[in-house]
């Protein structure tokens, strides 16, 4: 099962990751969707979307390591979480929360438990 990834235009590169570094909801549903849909089927590595500059016909990939996972979905969660998608925002924690039990660390939902005797 191959999934189409989407590929984003600009007249340049830099052009272009100003639209990433102001969270452009477009970019960071990209991003989103794929890191879900690599999370789903345990892969290592996703490419979250192309890039390709108009007038040139070399693309590039946008990929993410499953190490780079947590803070990719955490500014997704802040950018879904001003557009008010909380379902959504629900599904990214759960992932969040994967992704830490997995390193042994707390997740979202994880309580402190305070042991005295």
């Amino acid at each position: 099962m191959s999934t189409k990834i989407i590929t984003f235009e600009g007249h340049s590169f830099s052009e272009f990751r100003l639209r990433v570094e102001g969270k452009d909801f477009e970019v960071v549903s990209a991003i989103y969707e794929a890191i879900s849909k690599g999370y789903k089927s345990k892969k290592k590595q996703v490419t979250a979307f192309n890039f390709r500059q108009k007038g040139s016909n070399d693309i590039y990939g946008f990929s993410l390591s499953r190490e780079q996972w947590p803070l990719a979905l955490n500014t997704c969660l802040d950018i879904y979480a001003e557009q008010e998608l909380y379902e959504e925002c629900s599904k990214i924690k759960n992932i969040i929360n994967g992704l830490s039990y997995e390193k042994g660390k707390r997740g979202y939902n994880q309580k402190r438990c305070n042991k005295s005797v």
